[in-house]
This record gives C-alpha cells, structure tokens and sequence, in this order.
C-alpha cells in the first residue's frame, strides 16, 4: 500500500524510516527546506546553535532509535537531571535528523493544502499546484496545521483535537557570552520552569556546537505568549533587559532572534495516535506521545506496531 507521510519532523521521519524496511512504497512530504522540525541547528557563522530541542532522554522509548545514532557515533552523553541520561548530538541536533532520512524518499518545500478521497485512494493537493495519489495518509504536523488541512478537505476528525494547545516559545541565540554568574551548571544546562521569563540556558560551547561561550536562552512560554507578535527588534530589547536582570553583568557580542508557533504542545491527546473514523488517515506526533523528542517517538512507535500488524494481515 502506498503510505504518505505529512512532516519529516523527528515522528514522520521514524515512522517512514521503520515502515520502510517492510514496505518500499513510502514517501515523505515536508513543506520547509530540511529535516527535524524543532530539532533544528542554526549556524551563524563558524558556530552553530541548537534553538529548538537541546537533547533527548535515554529512555525505552528511544532504545532503538538511540542505538542507530549511537552506531552511527553522531551522539554523546551531556548530563543527568533526575537519574535519567540526557543525549547531544555531536554537530548540531539537526545532524541526527538528517542521519535518520538520509535514505528515505523526501520531497521538500512541498505544502499540503486538501484531501480529496477518490474511492480507495485520496488525492493530495500541494500548494504549487501539484498532485499526488497515495492510498494511506500519516498526519504528523503540530495539531492545528493537521487540522487546518482536514478542515478545507471537509474530512471529519474528533472534536477534542481542538483542545490540543501549543505555547509559543522566543529564543535568543547568544554569540561569545560574558558573566560571572553561576547559574548554568557545568554541565551546561540550566531550566527552570517557574521562571516569568526564562525557561532554559542552553550552553552550545559545551556541546561542542561552538567555539566560545554562547549561548540558547528559550523564554518562558508567559514571556514567549506575551509578546510573540511584537517586532523582533522590541522582543529582543525587552528579552535582553529580561535576561540582565536576572544575570548582573551579562555581556555578549552579537544575539540573533528565533521564534516558534507551534514550540510544544501544553496538553495532549487521550491516545497514542489516532485513526480517523472510517478514513486511512492517521495522526501521530509529540501532541499525543508528549511534549519531547521522546514523545514524538512514543507516538510513533505505537502506530508503527499499529501499521505493522496491518502489513501483516494484507
């Protein structure tokens, strides 16, 4: 059966990379330029800056997917917060998206807009005009897009889908960071989710991301919400006024802006995934296995072992 995933975030890219070892006939479509979603790395000149996901968790959820970037020996230990090892990548988080697709059949700056079902099949309509036929349709966008081409295709999907609801997140990427503080452990990790402004510090010349001390500051999801639609100019002079007040003498050379919509989801669907009533439309992503990188992996795990059995059974 030929399979067409929407999104070659970390959840698509899984799912078509397992599937395709029992079938071939499986495609990614993905509307930006690139692979990973939030796993993304921003390179300013020689240095690079992870600003969206800064790792993931050694847990059973990632045991297998941990073991290719470990063979592959593009992933490293970075520290450990409540007895659970957290994993870098070692050139960018980016990095470990692009080893997981870089076999898998992906076309880019390819934008779905409807669904038509056309008997067994459904016709893809992409925004340049394009068209596409395939016979099963894996959804793994951030909730609100999914829905937005369900919408326009007129297709039904459960109500509680609208629930779902995503904070938006600032991050200032910090070029030759200098402070006396002590508030970033040596590990080079600091979060503190109570925080009315900042949410976390990310220190990429501990992960050997850059040369001098820089830093990835995510703002608060309060910070983020209130003021996410002002110019970059007033976000950033608001956001560093922010960060001086709570680290004296804080002092860096050059800052860069980055914003996300969609940064995680603040609640999550009652299953793993979801299979629309009488359709061959799945959906499946970190709003249904959680808010991580892990998450999005649970998720698509359990449709994996879900499509899995299908195969089986055709």
């Amino acid at each position: 059966m030929k399979t067409t995933i929407i999104g070659a975030g970390i959840s698509g890219l899984w799912i078509a990379h397992q599937l395709s070892k029992s079938n071939k006939n499986i495609i990614v479509f993905e509307k930006s330029k690139g692979v990973g979603g939030r796993m993304a790395t921003q390179r300013i000149g020689s240095e690079k800056f992870d600003h969206g996901a800064q790792f993931y968790s050694d847990n059973i959820d990632m045991k297998d997917l941990h073991q290719i970037w470990s063979t592959a020996e593009i992933t490293s230990p970075w520290f450990t917060k409540k007895e659970i090892l957290r994993y870098r990548s070692n050139s960018g988080i980016t990095a470990l998206a692009k080893n997981l697709g870089q076999n898998l059949n992906i076309q880019f700056n390819k934008k779905i807009t409807s669904v038509q079902k056309t008997g067994p099949d459904y016709r893809l309509n992409f925004d340049d005009n394009s068209i596409f036929e395939t016979q099963r349709l894996i959804l793994t966008s951030p909730i609100p897009q999914s829905l937005e081409i369900l919408k326009s295709s007129h297709i039904h999907y459960p109500s509680d889908l609208e629930h779902i609801h995503y904070a938006k997140a600032v991050v200032l990427l910090i070029e030759h960071v200098v402070t006396e503080t002590d508030l970033v452990p040596e590990s080079g990790y600091f979060e503190d989710s109570d925080s009315d402004t900042i949410f976390s510090i990310a220190d990429q010349q501990k992960k050997n991301n850059c040369v001098h001390k820089s830093w990835t500051i995510t703002m608060s999801t309060a910070f983020s919400e209130k003021y996410f639609n002002e110019s970059d100019q007033t976000i950033l002079d608001i956001a560093i006024t922010e960060v001086i007040k709570l680290i004296p003498r804080f002092k860096f050379t050059a800052v860069t802006l980055k914003k996300w919509r969609y940064s995680h989801p603040q609640n999550t669907y009652s299953q793993l995934f979801l299979k629309l009533e009488n359709e061959n439309i799945f959906l499946a992503s970190d709003a249904f296995g959680g808010p991580s990188i892990s998450g999005a992996v649970r998720s698509a795990n359990a449709l994996i072992q879900y499509l899995k059995h299908e195969f089986k059974k055709n």
